[in-house]
């Protein structure tokens, strides 16, 4: 779980860099949205969707998939979406979500295996995994 939210974090230093280059500044809040996070305590049958970039599509191109959580563990969420590789890092995310914590589009976890036609399965954002990614979004 710390290892999926360290390479998170890399890649939320990553788009902070990024998103104050001068010549990015104009069009990024127009062109990158933001999810929620959140620890949710009951998430087995949750209806979610991961999108990212698979390596088995055309370069650039961003495919989404959804389904249920089907199991979870303190760590570990377990769902039937089909990935690819080049998807790691992707969140499973609840796209209209309405409730305490978090509204609208909210992160529940980060895809990070994947395994032929069996379940794949993320990290999943726990107390520990949230404390951290609250911590990489406030830093300078």
């Amino acid at each position: 779980a710390i290892d999926a939210a360290l390479e998170l974090g890399h890649e939320l230093q990553t788009l902070r860099r990024r998103s104050r280059d001068p010549e990015l500044a104009g069009i990024w809040g127009a062109t990158v949205g933001s999810f929620g996070i959140h620890n949710l305590g009951v998430i087995n049958g949750l209806s979610v969707v991961i999108t990212g970039y698979p390596g088995d599509k055309p370069s650039g191109t961003s495919w989404s998939g959804s389904g249920d959580v089907i199991s979870s563990a303190a760590a570990k969420v377990r769902y039937r979406i089909d990935t690819a590789g080049g998807q790691s890092g992707s969140p499973i995310f609840e796209p209209d979500r309405v409730g305490t914590g978090c509204t609208g589009v909210c992160a529940i976890g980060i895809h990070a295996y994947g395994v032929s036609g069996g379940t794949n399965s993320g990290t999943r954002i726990n107390a520990t995994v949230l404390n951290f990614l609250n911590d990489a979004r406030a830093a300078p």
